[in-house]
């Protein structure tokens, strides 16, 4: 019963803390230093979040979940080149 209720108190506030640090950064009306710093945040909390899972998965000798942090690593280190270049071929 009290799992469940720290389960549903933490996704309340991670769901808040994920989006609001999403739309701060993709938004034009924050100055461009915090965007960047949001950004690195956002960075640190996705490959935090995939770190734990793979250590999960070492932990526990389970294959599947280290192949999805991995698999996770490697599409977002993707999605975040592909923006890098994206922002530098505009200027």
């Amino acid at each position: 019963m009290l799992d469940d209720i720290i389960e549903l108190v933490l996704e309340i506030i991670f769901e808040g803390v994920f989006e609001g640090i999403f739309e701060g950064a993709s938004s034009r009306k924050v100055p461009k230093v915090l965007r960047v710093l949001l950004v690195m945040v956002l960075l640190i909390l996705y490959f935090g979040v995939c770190g734990v899972i793979f250590w999960i998965g070492l932990d526990n000798n389970d294959i599947v979940p280290m192949a999805i942090a991995i698999i996770l690593f490697v599409v977002i280190g993707v999605l975040v080149i592909r923006k890098i270049r994206s922002v530098r071929s505009k200027r």
